[in-house]
C-alpha cells in the first residue's frame, strides 16, 4: 500500500463523513491534484511565509549555494495550524 493509500485510509477511518460520496480512486486523484498545486504554488512563492488557510504554514527561502557549490536550492518548513486554546474561565 503507498504512503497515499495509508493516507487516504487513516483519514476516511478519522473523518467518514468526508468520504461519504468519494472512492478511494476519486480519493486518490484529488489528493494528487491538491499536492500537486500546493507543491507549485510553493515553487512559485517568494521568499518568506506562504500561508494556507485552516492548513498552517510554509516557510520559504532560497539558499545559497556554498563556494564548493553545494547546499543551494530552496528550503520550506512547515508549522501547522494551532489549535486555539480554549479561555479561561
Amino acid at each position: 500500500m503507498s504512503a497515499l493509500q495509508e493516507l487516504i485510509e487513516r483519514t476516511s477511518q478519522e473523518s467518514p463523513a468526508a468520504f461519504k460520496d468519494v472512492n478511494e480512486r476519486t480519493a486518490a486523484e484529488l489528493l494528487q491534484a491538491v499536492f500537486a498545486t500546493l507543491a507549485r504554488d510553493i515553487d512559485h512563492a517568494p521568499d518568506g511565509a506562504y500561508r494556507v488557510s485552516g492548513l498552517g504554514i510554509f516557510h520559504v527561502r532560497t539558499a545559497e549555494a556554498n563556494a564548493k557549490g553545494k547546499g543551494g536550492g530552496r528550503r520550506v518548513i512547515f508549522r501547522t495550524k494551532q489549535p486555539k486554546a480554549p479561555a479561561a474561565p
